[in-house]
């Protein structure tokens, strides 16, 4: 019989001091860069809305684990008063120090393909578990089947080339190399996926995912880093993004995919993202009719902190009608 299938969310509660002082420790705040920016640990409470459409939309969730950095979320006492304590029990604060156990010379680490990286590790965790970034929204009411057909992960994507890769990583280098007039990827989440499936191969095509929640059988991810601990620790050593790191999602999927008869779907998401948007009224409005016309399973919300004030308490209103609605 499957195991419970967990559900497990990263949260960084951005603001927090003690963070900040850690952060200043490591590297200097740049605003225009996507990877020490402090609107990139910002958080505007998507995950309330994260947990709550668990609860409302995957019932068949069994736990719910938090993976923070020595943080208390307050989406808990929320989701006690919304749900009732019932719901609020279902969740378990999970703290760095405990994934990276006997790999802690690489905290404190502010990295999520790190992070990510080390989540299989944490305590008591099912042997089918579904990761969510905490701005992932289950947007209609799911089965487990949507997520694993017994214990084989459903694979959400689509197949890609790798063409155009080797030229994003040679004009990187150029740019790093100190040729600023060359305009390179400094990070490439398209790179991230192939040097995963890399590990396995030179390959001329990788299996692709967005930004939708993502199931995972522990034990595969448990296998092959006991037979590959230099490969875990090359990839959870960096405590910012590094170009040279592979996204475990991605060698989930090529290991699933390995075994034969991998189950391969769309990812049936709408994706809102609100960097520099020149109409972020408009920019909504289009995203909520995209959402409505193509039932998306999945929304993913990002960078909503960016948003003008009305335009971000239209979008709350937005999530209200969404999973509360």
């Amino acid at each position: 019989m499957p195991s419970p299938i967990d559900a497990v969310i990263t949260w960084v509660d951005g603001d927090d001091p003690v963070l900040r002082a850690k952060q200043r420790q490591y590297f200097k705040v740049n605003e225009n860069d996507g990877v020490t920016s402090t609107t990139r640990f910002a958080d505007c409470n998507e995950i309330f809305y994260c947990i709550s459409a668990i609860l409302k939309n995957a019932p068949f969730i069994a736990r719910i684990f938090i993976v923070t950095d020595n943080q208390v979320p307050p989406v808990i006492a929320q989701i006690a008063q919304r749900f009732g304590t019932g719901a609020a029990d279902k969740i378990t604060v999970v703290d760095h120090r405990e994934i990276f156990a006997g790999y802690t010379q690489y905290l404190p680490t502010f990295n999520s393909t790190s992070i990510e990286g080390m989540l299989h590790r944490i305590p008591d965790l099912s042997e089918r578990y579904v990761y969510f970034n905490d701005d992932f929204i289950i947007a209609n009411p799911l089965t487990e089947d949507d997520f694993f057909i017994a214990n084989r992960p459903v694979l959400r994507g689509r197949w890609r080339s790798t063409r155009g890769l080797a030229f994003t990583a040679n004009q990187r280098a150029r740019m790093l190399a100190g040729k600023w007039h060359i305009k390179g990827k400094l990070f490439s989440y398209k790179e991230y996926q192939y040097l995963a499936a890399k590990l396995f191969g030179d390959v001329t095509r990788y299996f692709w995912h967005d930004h939708t929640p993502h199931p995972f059988y522990r034990p595969d991810l448990d296998s092959y880093f006991a037979d590959n601990d230099d490969v875990l620790r090359d990839n959870v050593k960096f405590r910012l993004r590094d170009p040279s790191q592979f996204d475990t999602m991605s060698l989930a999927n090529a290991l699933d995919i390995a075994k034969g008869g991998a189950t391969l779907r769309s990812p049936s998401l709408t994706y809102f993202k609100a960097t520099d948007k020149r109409n972020p009224a408009r920019y909504m409005a289009r995203k909520q009719a995209e959402l409505a016309k193509n039932q998306s399973d999945f929304l993913c919300v990002q960078d909503v902190n960016r948003l003008p004030d009305d335009v971000r308490q239209a979008m709350t209103a937005w999530l209200d009608d969404i999973v509360f609605g």
